[in-house]
């Protein structure tokens, strides 16, 4: 910005030009004291009702004269809910972050009046109570969410001032997501995960509201980080697919985020009946882009990734938490958390002389991954009904089987080996005797690479490894399969991460094993440092 202080430099310019600078953080002092420097407090009880009634008057004046209460308690709400906020995080989420204090701001609010607003006009300027509970709870739900408790504690507020209101109904994560894709005139989606299902949930939803979708997951290669060119093509394929009725869905792409504010303000130039956004190529280069008017934008966001966001970011959505939990019903969730509870004590032993520390080798048993496996034993088999009930043995028996064939094939030997001195075996001695007929079943598959080779029934195998001292698998060479003949050396692609520079390294590799017909096997070498590459490698491949 030093560029401009001479231009700022008013007295001593002969022509005269008004400049306004509007910031979200205060600049530095050779820069304010060149102007009028006002800095605008957080606004009070008052001025939020006072904005929200000029929103809501913006759409429509019957607005203020029929639900003028409303808006004012909901702007009461808000100004509370932010103190709360900023004075009791830990309320809204049990791991707080740097962000959890600003996680909701006043974007979130305006949205908040703006959702009322449209739903109000959409159901005719109801009067029926029930009517606009439910415009009342939608608004809440999809502009307050995010956080653990943050819609529960919403609502809770709300409550004291609206007390004649119907009890306040469940929080429903899906109808909500689904609301936000379907409204086009509402903020883009953020969505907010514990584990790598966000995209598979996702494209579930929409999938099954038959829309259009692309994905695209960034790079961690230090080239691509450093390189334009990388940035310059994942916009470009944004840019395109942005001028499509598409749903766009976007992960790791945090360096890049910037260049898409426009974008993601939906503050669109109309020209005609066309809008165009602009995006930011470089430090330089800004260009408008077509804007299909039917696009939708979702970016996903690991938990863990909320405080390496800057607030104003996460403000410009609307956010949502995301799990399987949202998809299964109140006895299959109660069930999956038995489950869940089950697999910890195969490492804890009777024998406390036993010291052997296992619990990164339980794989796959965490409250996610069981309740996808309930989710998906459910979809698959929905022609024979599998519902659970608390006095239905059998089919809690027949998910209880279904996931233990799911899971015990990934246990390691050692694990396998250990779990018969473990409480599990003493406990549960029939569950325990189950898990040891699903590993043996096919034992010899887990008796080395080799055995393993000989059993598979695919013609292309791809397969990770952090192994570095099990040499021989760098040696195969005549490993008879039934089904495809010989996996041998010359037939085998080894791909080592470390040696891998960018995507576009990686890329070339894939394509290279999956057009090449003299390759059925390909062994992905990672060294620990290169875990940070599992999911885009597995994009790729996918």
């Amino acid at each position: 910005l030093k560029v401009i202080h001479s231009e700022l430099e008013y007295d001593e310019n002969k022509e005269k030009v008004a400049f306004i600078g509007i910031s979200n953080w205060p600049l530095d002092a050779s820069k304010m004291n060149r102007g009028i420097h006002l800095s605008i407090i957080e606004s009070d009880e008052e001025d939020l009702i006072d904005t929200a009634l000029e929103i809501s008057k913006s759409y429509d004046l019957r607005l203020v004269q029929d639900y003028k209460e409303y808006f004012e308690k909901l702007a009461s709400t808000y100004f509370y809910y932010r103190e709360k906020l900023q004075s009791t995080p830990s309320e809204f989420e049990n791991k707080i972050n740097n962000n959890t204090k600003e996680f909701h701001g006043k974007r979130d609010f305006y949205h908040l009046i703006k959702t009322a607003s449209k739903l109000f006009i959409k159901y005719n300027f109801t009067k029926n109570n029930s009517e606009i509970e439910n415009i009342l709870n939608e608004s809440i739900e999809r502009n307050f969410g995010g956080l653990e408790n943050s819609v529960n504690i919403f609502k809770g507020l709300f409550k004291k001032y609206i007390p004649n209101i119907n009890e306040i109904k469940d929080y429903k994560v899906m109808e909500c997501i689904k609301n936000n894709i379907l409204d086009t005139s509402s903020r883009y989606l953020l969505i907010i995960t514990k584990s790598s299902i966000s995209h598979f949930l996702v494209k579930l939803i929409l999938d099954n509201l038959k829309k259009k979708n692309v994905f695209y997951y960034g790079s961690n290669f230090e080239e691509d980080k450093i390189k334009g060119y990388y940035s310059a093509k994942v916009l470009n394929k944004i840019q395109i697919t942005m001028s499509c009725d598409n749903i766009m869905i976007l992960k790791n792409l945090t360096s890049m985020y910037p260049s898409l504010y426009d974008l993601f303000n939906q503050n669109f130039r109309k020209i005609g009946e066309s809008y165009y956004a602009r995006i930011a190529l470089g430090d330089s280069n800004t260009q408008n882009y077509f804007v299909h008017k039917n696009f939708r934008c979702i970016v996903l966001l690991d938990k863990n990734e909320i405080d390496k966001q800057d607030p104003p970011f996460i403000n410009r959505f609307e956010k949502q938490i995301i799990t399987f939990k949202y998809l299964l019903d109140e006895n299959e969730i109660i069930m999956s958390n038995k489950i869940t509870q089950l697999f910890p004590s195969l490492i804890e032993y009777v024998n406390n002389e036993i010291k052997v520390d296992l619990k990164y080798q339980l794989l796959n048993c965490d409250l996610e991954e069981i309740q996808g496996i309930f989710y998906q034993i459910r979809e698959n088999n929905k022609e024979n009904e599998y519902k659970i009930n608390k006095n239905d043995k059998l089919n809690i028996n027949i998910y209880k089987e279904k996931i233990f064939n799911k899971i015990i094939p990934t246990f390691s030997q050692d694990l396998i080996f250990f779990s018969q001195y473990s409480i599990f075996a003493q406990k549960f001695k029939e569950d325990f005797n189950n898990i040891i007929n699903i590993y043996f079943e096919n034992q010899y598959q887990h008796q080395n690479l080799k055995s393993f080779l000989e059993e598979i029934e695919y013609d292309k195998h791809v397969i990770y490894t952090f192994s570095n001292i099990l040499d021989y698998i760098y040696e195969i060479n005549n490993v008879e399969n039934k089904k495809y003949k010989n996996f041998t050396k010359k037939k085998t692609k080894h791909i080592f991460i470390q040696l891998i520079d960018s995507e576009r390294d990686i890329d070339e590799e894939i394509s290279d094993f999956y057009s090449n017909n003299g390759y059925n096997l390909c062994l992905f070498h990672y060294n620990i440092d290169d875990r940070i590459h599992l999911n885009l490698i597995n994009y790729l491949i996918e």
